[in-house]
């Protein structure tokens, strides 16, 4: 392995003129007394290799079985375990779910989630603050997850670590509370910036408090500018059925082609399984003169939050060739056998 671009074996804090120190300016972005940042980057791009490639695993099984994994994080309080028991409880019916609960000690988690109902399995990490790749791997093939379900993966309690480690999941989904205040976002951009979507939690406290919701969503959309962002309530149940069609009605849809009825820019509303839905636009087919795919073209929809744009031939032959059984009315459509989602990417 060679590593080009290190500057120097030395490093020093960045200073401001009121004495704050930096230590995240040089080419490792952060700091250990005694490494060199040649050093800090040699065993973190050795760490990251070993567990992207446990996480390519982990997500081409997860594919194989249509499930959406979605990897819920957060700091500690931010109201994350209630929100997904309530979520399991309303999802019940719906979808089939599972839960993979990450804390350092207890069981304390999963056993709140069995109360539910729905399988779960606790991975204590000790003194690790976050989960990994292998991780997941030694714990979901324990779950009884049905194929086209949904596997909750609610990480420990930290918005640093887990940013960087890919278990892979489908979507990060990052949980804020409104008692954490507006700029959290800002103090830990790299995981507002990993995240698909942002829940903004414990919304019924607002009247209490002082915070700022515009202020909370520009600063997230700062660092990413295509967060979606919902305000939600376990306690209160604001959002909630917004927060389910993202998770519940999503996992269902897996490549189910739909039509597209309207255009904004890059995002497109188009109707699937009998939804309409906002969505962003991943352009893989024939455009029109100004880039933009038209109305009433079919789209082949991945998991969660986009979906790719292709014309009815394609979408028919793609599926065809995935032996996909499909029963098509007006407004919806079933799947009835299953696919790799691996095998829809073009």
């Amino acid at each position: 392995m060679t590593i080009t671009g290190v500057k120097t074996d030395h490093f020093a804090p960045t200073r401001t003129p009121e004495g704050d120190l930096h230590y995240g300016h040089g080419e490792a972005g952060t700091h250990a007394p005694g490494q060199s940042q040649r050093r800090m980057l040699e065993v973190e791009i050795d760490v990251l290799d070993k567990n992207n490639r446990l996480a390519a695993r982990n997500r081409a099984r997860f594919a194989a079985k249509q499930q959406l994994v979605l990897n819920l994080v957060s700091s500690p309080g931010s109201g994350k375990t209630t929100l997904l028991t309530e979520t399991l409880t309303r999802l019940k019916g719906r979808a089939d779910c599972a839960v993979i609960e990450g804390d350092q000690q207890t069981v304390n988690d999963a056993a709140r989630i069995r109360a539910t109902g729905t399988p779960a399995i606790q991975v204590n990490t000790g003194k690790g603050c976050h989960l990994d790749a292998q991780m997941i791997a030694d714990a979901a093939p324990r779950l009884p997850l049905a194929n086209r379900g949904i596997l909750f993966i609610e990480n420990v309690g930290n918005l640093v670590c887990p940013a960087s480690f890919d278990l892979g999941e489908r979507h990060k989904v990052a949980v804020l509370s409104v008692t954490e205040g507006e700029d959290k976002p800002l103090k830990y951009p790299h995981m507002f910036a990993a995240a698909s979507l942002m829940l903004l939690n414990k919304v019924d406290l607002l009247p209490y408090l002082n915070f700022d919701v515009e202020r909370c969503l520009a600063c997230a959309r700062e660092v990413n500018p295509h967060i979606e962002i919902i305000l939600v309530s376990a306690t209160s149940g604001e959002g909630m059925e917004q927060w389910l069609h993202l998770a519940g009605d999503a996992a269902m849809c897996i490549g189910i082609p739909g039509q597209i009825c309207a255009i904004d820019g890059v995002l497109a509303k188009v109707e699937v399984c009998g939804i309409q839905r906002d969505v962003d636009l991943t352009l893989v087919g024939a455009v029109d003169e100004q880039g933009q795919p038209r109305l009433g073209q079919w789209v082949l929809v991945h998991v969660g939050f986009a979906m790719s744009v292709i014309n009815e031939a394609e979408a028919r032959d793609t599926l065809e060739r995935c032996k996909i059984c499909l029963t098509w009315s007006r407004t919806s459509a079933r799947c009835c056998t299953a696919r790799s989602d691996n095998a829809l990417r073009r």
